[in-house]
């Protein structure tokens, strides 16, 4: 097969034996084909250096002729609405590799002869390269894309909750979805400083603004709040009413009630978010900077508003499994308040230390001993104990070891 281009080359001297069509073979080349042989090898010098060499600018289409002159390195211009799903190449293209370097944006759609590594829709941008190499007459893959610097090498999804085939996650929204996710959680700790981002569970009094990850992972304040500020509310105006409150934009406060109800719109143990705050009087909005909630009426009973709330104390506590009606628990009804007034079989409740009831039998052998003082027996049958001698600390208690109980907010 005659060897028309550089790639056609044996890498074993002895099988080259033509170049082009023009016969070296040993012992039958003849003297007037020495000059033919280097015009062809010149030619395809020249045809390999044209497969590096810049090539002709492009437009964006959905055939994109990247072959009409001979090149490796096209610039391509594109509007807003491009879209490319193939590479076509003329005749005297011999170019297998192209480097194409965008100028706008233009969408490339995935096929067999138009593979691309996300193998779905990818976006250029301008200043972006796609290296592009020929697998087979027509099919082309992309091996390699260089973003501009400007533009994030990923496709962002920051929520990280559709599945996505083809979107990739920054190291931020990783981060912020693992931040988020483990709100809440609990873990053991052997120091006596708590890691960033968690705290000691040692139940105390912690604010609102600051911790409302936390309170809303939980959904409620369970293990109590402060002793909060009496409140009232108009829904002429859509206010919440409190003389010189010293509240700030954006401050999140809890409302509670008793003897009453809570305007209709509002929910009580759930966070709000304080939006233009006057004096004496303010708004709120269920979101942060969001827009103030309208009221239909001013609530009926005493409203207490809270800015702070408490987190559990495991301080010198075995954590014990929540029963949930299990029967594990004897005693389950019995559990007393965990801070917010829920006694019981429910999370965060509490018990004093016990001993099951039990009893000990003993015995004490008696002999009695008879005598005779004027005639009547005197003998002793009976002995009276006060008591056994006490043993022991002050609890009982298993083999154990320190740990710090933190959480995460």
């Amino acid at each position: 097969m005659p060897k028309d281009y550089i790639n056609d080359y044996a890498t074993t001297a002895a099988a080259n034996t033509d170049v082009g069509g023009v016969n070296i073979a040993e012992n039958q080349m003849v003297i007037s084909a020495i000059n033919n042989a280097v015009r062809e090898q010149m030619s395809h010098l020249a045809g390999w250096n044209a497969e590096f060499e810049v090539g002709s600018d492009l437009t964006a289409q959905t055939a994109l002729a990247a072959g009409t002159t001979a090149g490796f390195f096209h610039d391509v211009t594109a509007t807003s609405n491009a879209v490319v799903s193939s590479i076509t190449t003329a005749a005297n293209d011999t170019s297998h590799m192209k480097l194409l370097h965008f100028k706008g944006t233009a969408t490339l759609n995935h096929s067999a002869s138009f593979i691309l590594p996300t193998q779905a829709t990818i976006v250029a941008q301008p200043s972006d390269r796609f290296l592009f190499a020929e697998k087979s007459p027509g099919t082309w893959e992309c091996m390699m894309v260089q973003r501009d610097a400007n533009i994030p090498d990923v496709l962002d999804e920051d929520d990280l909750t559709s599945d996505s085939a083809i979107k990739v996650a920054s190291q931020q929204s990783i981060k912020a979805y693992v931040d988020e996710f483990l709100v809440g959680t609990e873990m053991y700790w052997s120091a006596s400083t708590p890691p960033s981002g968690w705290l000691e569970e040692d139940g105390s009094e912690i604010s609102l603004t600051t911790y409302v990850n936390l309170f809303n992972a939980w959904g409620t304040g369970i293990y109590g709040y402060d002793t909060g500020n009496t409140v009232t509310f108009t829904n002429a105006s859509n206010i919440v009413n409190r003389t010189s409150h010293g509240l700030s934009e954006n401050t999140v406060v809890v409302f509670t009630n008793s003897g009453g109800a809570l305007p209709a719109e509002l929910s009580a143990n759930t966070a709000y978010y304080v939006v233009n705050p006057n004096a004496n009087d303010y708004q709120v909005s269920a979101t942060s900077g969001g827009s103030p909630i309208s009221f239909t009426d001013d609530g009926t009973g005493t409203t207490t508003e809270h800015l702070s709330f408490d987190l559990p104390d495991a301080r010198g506590y075995f954590i014990r499994g929540w029963d949930n009606t299990a029967g594990n628990d004897p005693d389950a009804a019995s559990r007393t308040d965990r801070g917010d007034g829920t006694t019981g079989d429910n999370p965060g409740t509490n018990q004093t230390d016990e001993l099951k009831s039990h009893s000990h039998n003993f015995s004490v052998p008696l002999q009695r001993v008879s005598g005779s003082s004027g005639g009547s027996d005197s003998g002793v049958d009976h002995i009276t104990l006060s008591g056994t001698q006490s043993t022991g600390g002050n609890e009982t208690r298993p083999l154990n070891t320190y740990r710090m109980v933190i959480i995460k907010f």
